[in-house]
Parts: structure tokens; C-alpha cells; sequence
């Protein structure tokens, strides 16, 4: 590999620009995690992810991230992300709901914004619920909450 073909590695992100990081995509959420349609396109959430590059360059002046660098650290996130509170959650059903085990993570900053923008009820973490389009019958432990 010749000298002028290597890049330069950035900082490492620090919790604050993480947090930054996680509010903008709060802000912005509609559009990074919309749909494509007429009415929201590649150009708006590229626009977007642009505002949050600029908002977070603006913020920490001395650390130069380019929009690949953002959104790659948000899928970053966004995947240890939902690994932890997957297993945050199953480790609280296995305790039938009671205390979780110590170190599981649930003060964790980042593990909260994360959750507030996927949103609590998020298929990924909590599975479907069943209802009369299920194709699997509910159990009768469940009907209750179902119908």
C-alpha cells in the first residue's frame, strides 16, 4: 500500500459526542428512520445526516468527522445497542421480572437514548404481540392480553 493512499485515523468518539450524537438523531429521527417515498427522499436523509455532521463538527471543533464517519458510528451504536438491551431484557424475564442482576447495564446514557429513539415496544426487542391476523394461535396465557 503506498503512503499516499492511507488515511489518517480520527479520535476516538468521546461520551459526550455520543450523547450529541444520539439528541441529533432524536431530532432527526423521522427521517433517518422513515420510509422512501415521494415525500421523504435519499437527498432529505442525506440532508439530514449532514445537519448532524455539521451540528456535531460545530459542537467539537477540534475533531473533523465526515457524514460516512456518523452514520457508521450511529449503526455502530444502533447494533451493541440493541444486542445490550436484548439481553437486558431477557435477563429481567428470567428474574420473573424481579431485580435485574447487578451490571447489566440499565444506567447506561447511551443504552436510554438508543431505547428512546428505537422506542420501547420495538419488534426487535420485544417480539411480536399476537392478534387476530397471527397465524400462530395465542396461548391461553396471553388470549387475555391479545384480544
Amino acid at each position: 500500500m503506498d503512503s499516499n493512499s492511507t488515511t489518517k485515523r480520527n479520535a476516538n468518539w468521546s461520551k459526550d459526542e455520543t450523547m450529541l450524537l444520539l439528541q441529533l438523531i432524536e431530532e432527526k429521527k423521522k427521517i433517518i428512520k422513515g420510509k422512501f417515498s415521494p415525500d421523504l427522499t435519499i437527498r432529505d436523509k442525506r440532508e439530514a445526516w449532514q445537519y448532524i455532521t455539521n451540528s456535531l463538527n460545530t459542537t467539537f471543533p477540534g475533531i473533523h468527522r465526515q457524514r460516512e464517519q456518523v452514520e457508521k458510528k450511529w449503526h455502530n451504536l444502533l447494533s451493541k445497542g440493541k444486542k445490550a438491551i436484548t439481553t437486558r431484557r431477557r435477563l429481567f424475564n428470567q428474574t420473573g421480572g424481579g431485580p435485574p442482576a447487578p451490571g447489566d447495564g440499565d444506567d447506561d446514557p447511551v443504552l436510554e437514548g438508543i431505547e428512546k429513539i428505537l422506542g420501547k415496544e420495538n419488534v426487535t426487542f420485544s417480539g411480536f404481540k399476537c392478534n387476530q391476523y397471527s397465524t400462530r394461535s395465542c396461548s391461553s396465557k396471553h388470549e387475555r392480553r391479545c384480544r
